[in-house]
């Protein structure tokens, strides 16, 4: 897991990187990014928070408040990917 951790960092970094030396050049096109990420980050940190408090839970033995998270923190994602399916329509 921490392998493809890293390997997921590297590979932001690459991007991350490769679009400021881009963005450098003059034949680079400037454009608004869509609103709708923000949202979409929003919704994919709670999502972790509402994961992270529904694990205690479930260690817990609380598993009323565990269901209530679960099913809180899986619609918070299906939030996140419409949110991305929306923001890349607009990109394109």
């Amino acid at each position: 897991m921490w392998l493809a951790l890293a390997g997921i960092v590297m590979f932001f970094a690459a991007f991350t990187s490769a679009y400021l030396v881009m963005q450098g050049r003059s034949a680079w096109q400037s454009f608004k990014m869509p609103d709708i990420f923000w949202f979409s980050t929003v919704a994919i940190l709670l999502s972790s928070l509402t994961m992270h408090w529904s694990v205690k839970t479930f260690k817990a033995r609380e598993m009323s408040k565990y269901k209530i998270l679960i099913t809180v923190t899986a619609v918070l994602g299906l939030v996140f990917m419409l949110c991305q399916t929306i923001g890349f329509g607009d990109l394109y």
